[in-house]
C-alpha cells in the first residue's frame, strides 16, 4: 500500500499520539533528506573579482551600444535632418522627386524631396513613392520659390515674378517694381548692396519698405 495512504489511514485509526509522531517523524526524515541531497550537490564555482567586473563592464557596454543604436535611427533626435542616405531619385509631372532614408535602421522613415525642398517624411520607400504622387495630383506640393536675392530677381522676365524670403514670407513683384530694385541696387556702394541684399531676404515687409524708400529717392535722383 502507498506511504501516504498509510499515513492517513493512521491519522485516521490510530491514537492522536501515535498519529502525531508519526508524522513528526515523516517531517524529519524528509527534512534530513533535503538536507542531504543539498550538501551532495558540488559547489558553485566562485568567479574572481576581475571575471565579476569583466561581465559588469560587459553587460554595461553592451547596453550603452543598444540605445546608441536606438538613438541613431530615432528621427527626433535629429530634428535637421543631417543623418539623410540617398535612395533613388524620379520625374513626376515636371517635378524632380528626390528620396532619402533618414538613419540606417532597417525601419528608419524617408523623406521625399520635391524639386530641392523637403514635402514629406513616410514610413518606407515604397508608401513614399506612392503618396508623394498622389500628394502632387492634389496640389500639397507647391512648387518652390525662389529666394529673395538680386540674382532671383534678374532672372525673372517680363511678368515679373514671386520670390520667398527667409521668415517663410512671399513678394509678387511686378516687371516694374524688379527694374526698380536692380537699378537701386547698382547704385549703392559694395557696403549699402550688402545691407540691400539683407534687407531683400529678411521678410516680405522689410523688402517692401525698402524698395518703396528707394523707389521715392530714386524719382528724385537722390539715390
Amino acid at each position: 500500500m502507498d506511504e501516504r495512504l498509510n499515513h492517513l489511514n493512521l491519522i485516521l485509526e490510530a491514537p492522536e499520539k501515535v498519529s502525531v509522531a508519526y508524522t513528526m517523524s515523516v517531517l524529519a526524515s524528509r527534512c534530513l533528506g533535503a538536507i542531504e541531497e543539498e550538501f551532495k550537490k558540488p559547489p558553485e564555482e566562485q568567479k574572481s573579482p576581475d571575471l565579476e567586473k569583466a561581465e559588469i563592464d560587459k553587460t554595461q557596454a553592451d547596453a550603452e551600444k543598444a540605445e546608441a543604436d536606438a538613438d541613431a535611427n530615432d528621427p527626433t533626435l535629429d530634428p535637421e535632418f543631417k543623418k539623410e542616405f540617398y535612395l533613388s531619385s524620379f520625374d513626376y509631372k515636371d517635378k524632380k522627386i528626390v528620396l532619402k532614408k533618414l538613419g540606417m535602421g532597417v525601419s528608419a522613415p524617408v523623406s521625399a524631396y520635391v524639386d530641392g525642398k523637403r514635402a514629406e517624411l513616410f514610413m518606407s520607400k515604397k508608401q513614399a513613392e506612392r503618396e508623394i504622387k498622389k500628394l502632387i495630383d492634389n496640389g500639397f506640393v507647391k512648387t518652390p520659390k525662389p529666394e529673395a536675392t538680386v540674382e532671383s530677381l534678374r532672372a525673372f522676365g517680363i511678368n515679373g515674378g514671386i520670390v520667398e524670403h527667409a521668415d517663410g514670407s512671399h513678394s509678387a513683384m511686378k516687371f516694374s517694381d524688379i527694374q526698380d530694385a536692380l537699378e537701386i541696387y547698382h547704385r549703392l556702394n559694395k557696403e549699402h548692396r550688402v545691407a540691400f541684399e539683407e534687407r531683400l531676404r529678411k521678410s516680405q515687409k522689410d523688402a517692401a519698405d525698402m524698395i518703396g524708400f528707394f523707389q521715392e529717392r530714386l524719382k528724385r535722383n537722390l539715390v
